[in-house]
């Protein structure tokens, strides 16, 4: 146990549990779940915008994921990591620290299913299917609605009740909490994992900005940036197969170079990606394509037998294959520009375990001289172009690269919720995320005393 950082976990749904009959007062029932259809008056939309996830049978071993193998579940596991700790306390004026949970409800061993993949039409979407139907999750149903982007699946079925008009209405409520209005929201830590969902709702305001936001990507707190504060950001990295530490690793990594993502877009991450297929697909020793390979397990082997995996952008700056790539023990080589986001970066080196190659003709995916060719979060090494790159690692020397690898075992679960089969005490990503928030709480309790002391000396 932690002195002085007692957690409580805030659900909206066992908070305020009146909400959903205040929206949909004619709804039979306020469950956000998948049987909720029209006809039968829940608040879910219509089925058929649950597209079936034609490539789950092909994992046999566990058939259809549960919604923790997702890549935006990073809430999920560290709600689970609270709940198992000694910190958690079950009454709110106890806690240092409050996690709000706007995605699952804490007593329900349940999950949602959220899975993206290419469609046989090349557009991408969002693929739900059910293990079981799950008690809340109104947080994962607006996910669903922003990932699409401009797909508008909603747009030909009914919905009693919006996900954004829940989150708004509870996040609205969270503004009158007796203990928000007594620490001016300070003590409360929110997770959003998906870069395409903002933090603070269209109700919070800059009533949030006082708070620790856990993101993907800093510009899901732009109502705060715009407002000219400056937000307590954690930027983390995409949750991982928990399965990851357990897959059997090849005897030796016979690969240099590894890369395979869908390439399929016209923004700058996408383009560099195919401009990078196009370039280094027939490099020697090396698996560089822009074809899938379909289920994550099969990719994770790959990259534990490859040296140096490429990590460019996509559709966000930020991805999964990050995560991915240090846990598998694979050097990730950063492709710019454009860059792509570091989680983590205020907490490890990146400059001990990686490398980073500006490219300097890069005019085939770069739509406007906007794109900034500068990056502070690491030192770059300028090639000419993609086809420099197997040389220029080629070159490196065996002991610089034997240093990156000691290097990167060191900070491996540090990117992973799951823990690795040691007796050693290692941190994973649900510790380095407990240990953020409790020092944003010492701090602004530092802050708060101070403001004190001078108004009294004043």
């Amino acid at each position: 146990r932690q002195p002085g950082c007692s957690v409580y976990i805030f659900d909206f749904e066992n908070e305020f549990p009146d909400i959903g009959r205040r929206l949909a007062p004619n709804a039979t029932t306020h469950h956000c779940n998948y049987d909720g259809v029209s006809s039968a008056g829940g608040p879910m939309f219509r089925l058929k915008v649950m597209l079936a996830d034609v490539r789950a049978a092909l994992h046999v071993s566990r058939g259809v994921m549960p919604y923790k193998y997702a890549q935006h579940a990073g809430p999920w596991w560290l709600r689970e990591a609270v709940r198992a700790s000694p910190n958690v306390v079950h009454s709110i004026e106890e806690a240092d620290v409050v996690y709000v949970d706007d995605r699952h409800n804490p007593s329900a061993h349940r999950y949602l299913i959220a899975v993206t993949m290419p469609c046989p039409d090349l557009t991408s979407s969002l693929r739900l299917a059910t293990w079981e139907p799950p008690t809340s999750c109104y947080f994962a149903w607006a996910e669903a609605k922003a990932h699409h982007r401009g797909h508008r699946p909603f747009g030909d079925d009914e919905i009693y009740v919006d996900p954004d008009v829940y989150l708004d209405a509870a996040y609205t409520a969270l503004l009158q909490h007796p203990v928000f209005k007594s620490t001016k929201g300070s003590i409360f830590t929110y997770f959003h994992s998906h870069p395409l969902m903002p933090i603070a709702s269209n109700t919070f305001r800059e009533a949030q900005c006082a708070g620790l936001f856990i993101v993907t990507e800093r510009r899901q707190a732009r109502v705060c940036i715009l407002s000219g504060l400056n937000p307590n950001t954690l930027e983390v990295p995409y949750t991982t197969s928990p399965n990851i530490f357990t897959m059997p690793a090849p005897v030796v990594r016979d690969k240099l170079i590894y890369f395979r993502a869908s390439c399929i877009g016209r923004n700058e991450g996408k383009m560099l990606r195919a401009a990078i297929g196009a370039e280094l697909g027939q490099t020697p020793n090396s698996l560089v394509t822009c074809h899938p390979l379909g289920w994550e397990d099969n990719m994770l082997q790959e990259m534990m037998a490859s040296r140096f995996c490429l990590i460019p952008p996509g559709d966000t700056s930020s991805s999964r294959r990050l995560a991915e790539v240090i846990v598998t023990g694979c050097i990730p080589v950063f492709i710019g520009p454009p860059w792509p986001t570091l989680p983590l970066r205020t907490v490890v080196q990146y400059t001990q375990f990686s490398l980073a190659f500006n490219v300097g003709n890069s005019s085939a995916w770069l739509t406007s001289r906007s794109s900034s060719q500068d990056w502070d979060a690491l030192p770059t090494i300028p090639i000419p172009s993609l086809s420099d790159i197997p040389s220029a690692l080629l070159a490196m020397d065996p002991l610089v690269y034997e240093q990156r690898q000691y290097q990167l075992q060191l900070v491996r679960p540090m990117f992973s919720f799951a823990r690795p089969p040691s007796s050693l005490p290692v941190a994973n990503l649900a510790d380095v995320i407990f240990s953020r928030m409790c020092h944003h709480v010492h701090h602004e309790r530092g802050t708060l005393k101070r403001l004190l002391k001078r108004r009294v000396e004043g």
